[in-house]
């Protein structure tokens, strides 16, 4: 009768054993879209005298995105350089989510992207926001390292941030209201920069914000009409955290923060926003 015990406790393990090899799972892969790329010829734009100005795009594996327009012709002629940062992510299948802002200038850009294999992808137009995206398509460039790439983007943004002080901020597309211009009094909403933004956010308590993440890591962020400043940072692998600042007085500003997650694609505000923080504060600059 033991016998009889054992030999069916062995014969049960060795089923156990054969079902679960058998149900092995398969882990689902996201797809990435990584690698430096270069826009199509067709796409690319002339300055005033003639000469190519073209871009070129970099994403990592981390999601996150770099842009530069190197500078074209010379100190007298030409057009200036100009960079972006951002993030990417997943939306479904082949499609990909860009946003991307001016690290110096205010225009910034959400972007629908389609891969199409793994040296091409092509981004869908949106007119709809303050600044147009026109649909283009792009090639990897597999000759550019990611040090060129940096080297490049440097470059780039000492142009850029020449091209402001010279010209002032790019005005929207779809806002003729806005008259961004350098120069301007301090107390303008265009004068506004990241820097100050983040000072203020600071200043205010906002124990969630880092400075040194945010600077690097964060899109659709501007100067608002009224004086103020919409910052939006992504704190860890999903998190995103907005910040309102509104201007009540000479020097002195409300700051209301909203905590959240976007697990799931689309942004959630945390249930007990308290624990992360305070909501809001009064600050003076």
């Amino acid at each position: 009768m033991k016998r009889t015990i054992a030999l069916a406790l062995a014969v049960l393990g060795l089923l156990l054993i054969i079902t679960g090899c058998g149900k092995q799972t398969t882990k689902k892969t996201v797809p990435k879209l990584t690698g430096i790329y270069q826009i199509d010829a067709k796409y690319r734009d002339k300055d005033n005298d003639g000469n190519v100005q073209t871009d070129y795009l970099r994403l990592t594996k981390d999601g996150k995105v770099q842009e530069v327009e190197p500078e074209t012709g010379d100190a007298n002629h030409g057009e200036y350089g100009s960079v972006m940062r951002g993030t990417c992510r997943h939306l479904s299948g082949q499609k990909f989510q860009l946003k991307l802002h001016d690290v110096y200038d205010k225009n910034y850009y959400t972007v629908t992207a389609i891969k199409e294999d793994k040296n091409h992808f092509r981004t869908l137009d949106n007119h709809h926001g303050a600044y147009e995206w026109d649909a283009d398509s792009w090639t990897r460039e597999t000759t550019m390292t990611a040090s060129d790439f940096q080297s490049m983007f440097e470059r780039a943004a000492m142009s850029d941030q020449k091209k402001i002080q010279e010209n002032g901020y790019t005005k929207p597309d779809n806002d003729s209201t806005n008259s961004n211009s350098a120069g301007a009094d301090s107390s303008n909403s265009s004068e506004m920069t990241f820097d100050q933004a983040a000072a203020l956010i600071q200043k205010g308590g906002f124990s969630d914000f880092n400075y040194d993440s945010a600077k690097d890591f964060h899109d659709g962020s501007h100067a608002t009409s009224d004086g103020g400043y919409v910052m939006v940072t992504y704190p860890g692998a999903k998190g995103q955290d907005k910040f309102t600042i509104t201007k009540k007085g000479d020097h002195k500003y409300h700051i209301e923060a909203v905590y959240g997650t976007l697990d799931g694609g689309n942004f959630t505000a945390f249930d007990d926003q308290s624990s992360y923080g305070p909501t809001s504060a009064d600050v003076t600059e």
